[in-house]
């Protein structure tokens, strides 16, 4: 026998076989699979409650856009209806001016009309950027 060669087996290969019939039965695979289960289970109800949370906010979000949106076209034509208020009794001669004591010049009147439309342009677009955000799609 070369000296390399591996070591021969004892002769008594009954005994092994015997032992390997001998053993046990390999346990089986059910309890990991009802592991894998219940952790499925925990991160779908995870994940459910957490998509209820952003449900909920997304509700409270719209109530307010919907209040905040409403008070400012309250705002907005309550100002404008006193810039046209100003403009028509400017330009008439009733109302207020209709005394005398209250007079504005055209480029006072001009610069009224510029800025206020400016103004509630600038409002307008602000708050309706704020309150109703672009959402960005990837």
């Amino acid at each position: 026998m070369p000296p390399d060669s591996p070591p021969t087996p004892p002769a008594d290969h009954n005994t092994d076989l015997q032992l390997i019939a001998d053993a046990p039965p390999a346990a089986a695979a059910e309890p990991e699979v009802e592991s894998v289960d219940a952790v499925r289970r925990e991160r779908d109800k995870l994940e459910l409650e957490k998509l209820r949370e952003v449900n909920k906010q997304l509700q409270e979000d719209r109530d307010q856009r919907r209040m905040y949106a409403n008070r400012l076209f309250c705002v907005m034509v309550g100002w404008l209806v006193v810039v046209a208020y100003m403009v028509l009794a400017q330009g008439f001669g009733v109302g207020i001016h209709a005394y005398g004591r209250f007079h504005l010049a055209d480029s006072v009147v001009i610069a009224l009309v510029t800025t206020t439309t400016a103004t509630v342009i600038g409002v307008f677009l602000t708050v309706a950027n704020y309150l109703f955000p672009r959402r960005h799609t990837d």
